[in-house]
């Protein structure tokens, strides 16, 4: 992924832990919206505070990012293991100001979800303002956020393909590149 930053003097991967100042930053790879997606999980070295997770395009409050070079099958199990890896209470900082329109999806998706109801009515207040939505706390993703609940719950993978527009495919990854639903 090198190619796409070419001033770039050092690349990161999964696993890679780095540290600035007084953070410590590891790298959780999430490739399913590109191949070399990464998401920074930045704390206090020491473990003062909660952690916070930037996500780029990867992972949005109320959504997941579209899957433009990865399949299904690796954006769930990277999502799950992301989730279990992060304490609930980690603050999800999106590449992106999405939450409106994605928490307004997610209530037509399930009408009945009272937590997607609260945080969209929530967002577009602080909208209004022109205030921000972010951060959210992981945990806060799991009661509205589809994708965020079907990774972390394993097992939902069907569920997840759906959300993601393609066909079922094995979680395995036997199925890497899914077929797009029109």
């Amino acid at each position: 992924e090198g190619w796409r930053v070419p001033c770039a003097r050092a690349l990161v991967t999964h696993g890679d832990e780095l540290g600035v100042g007084t953070l410590a930053v590891k790298c959780h790879g999430l490739r399913g919206h590109t191949r070399g997606s990464i998401c920074y999980e930045v704390a206090v070295a020491g473990g003062s505070g909660r952690p916070a997770l930037f996500t780029g395009d990867a992972l949005f409050i109320g959504g997941c990012g579209a899957l433009f070079e990865g399949s299904a099958a690796v954006m769930y199990a990277q999502l799950g293991r992301l989730f279990a890896a992060l304490p609930p209470d980690t603050l999800l900082f999106p590449g992106h100001e999405y939450a409106a329109m994605l928490l307004t999806q997610a209530v037509q998706r399930e009408p009945a979800n009272e937590d997607a109801r609260r945080k969209l009515a929530w967002v577009r207040r602080q909208r209004e303002q022109r205030l921000p939505t972010v951060p959210s706390p992981l945990s806060d993703e799991l009661a509205y956020n589809g994708w965020a609940r079907a990774a972390a719950r394993k097992g939902d993978f069907g569920l997840f393909c759906r959300l993601c527009g393609v066909e079922d495919a094995p979680p395995d990854g036997t199925a890497a590149n899914a077929k797009r639903r029109d």
